[in-house]
């Protein structure tokens, strides 16, 4: 991408009110609800589903005991055998070690929200989305899906129209909030 990262963006007070507010974000709401993400990894394919620990525990239950009995027929007939699944994940920021994603992501079995970070147009999708309906109420799982984007920005980069909206919208979460903000950010049109 052709862009900009937000260490050096020539707008301050963008790069201002998108640092304070995902301070604010982080102080004020209770993020307990997000797990670490977990995946299930056979040694041979990408994962592609994420879980909660508590989830992933049972899917590689059901994993191991079907890569058992597979192993089983193949020793029979003389054929190589496939490792055994083992359960990846589940620290700190493993989220952010799954690459960008392109929205908010949830257990596959119970949908908790994991901990993710976001690509540079997962960014950018879920900016305009507020942009474009507003926020009636922030909640926690609002203000997590909030703080993801603004903390995503810290390592994508984005044209200086992006850099506009996002500003925007973090000018939008303060005012929300009921905190002081630097008054100069444009208003963008999104139609």
């Amino acid at each position: 991408m052709n862009g900009i990262s937000i260490e050096n963006t020539d707008d301050l007070e963008i790069k201002y009110n998108i640092e304070y507010c995902n301070k604010i974000l982080y102080k004020k709401f209770n993020f307990h609800h997000v797990e670490n993400i977990c995946w299930i990894n056979n040694g041979y394919e990408e994962h592609c589903y994420e879980y909660c620990y508590k989830c992933a525990e049972k899917e590689l239950e059901k994993s191991t005991s079907v890569t058992k009995s597979v192993n089983r027929n193949f020793k029979k007939r003389g054929l190589d055998t496939f490792e055994l699944p083992f359960l990846d994940g589940g620290w700190d920021g493993a989220g952010s070690d799954c690459g960008g994603q392109d929205g908010p992501v949830h257990c596959e079995e119970c949908g908790i929200t994991l901990d993710y970070s976001l690509s540079s147009s997962g960014v950018m999708e879920e900016c305009w989305h507020f942009l474009k309906y507003g926020l009636e109420k922030i909640n926690d799982e609002v203000a997590f899906e909030l703080y993801s984007i603004f903390e995503s920005c810290s390592y994508n980069e984005y044209n200086v129209e992006d850099w506009k909206k996002l500003g925007r919208l973090a000018k939008i979460v303060l005012e929300k909030l009921g905190e002081i903000i630097s008054s100069n950010t444009e208003v963008i049109d999104l139609d």
